[in-house]
């Protein structure tokens, strides 16, 4: 049975289900949070680089560039760099 983007586990439920887990390989954690397609040729294809873009979501990181735009600013008096990511 093929799995969807609907089926695959994210956010609380997903952080839940790989400590639950956690006894298992990445690509079997993936596999059984839902992140796999099953194509006509019946072999099962598991997607960990959803997988892991799921997790870092579901911890709040956010990687997608459309997302937001890291800004950095120097204070000129300590040369101090900050760094900061903000949504537009």
């Amino acid at each position: 049975m093929a799995s969807t983007k609907a089926d695959a586990l994210t956010g609380k439920a997903l952080l839940q289900k790989v400590k639950d887990l956690s006894h298992l390989t990445k690509r079997e954690k993936a596999r059984e949070c839902g992140y796999y397609t099953t194509p006509k040729d019946g072999q099962i294809r598991v997607d960990v680089t959803g997988f892991y873009d799921a997790l870092l979501e579901a911890r709040g990181i956010q990687l997608d560039p459309d997302k937001g735009k890291m800004v950095v600013a120097v204070n000129p008096p300590t040369g101090l760099a900050c760094i900061r990511m903000v949504r537009l």
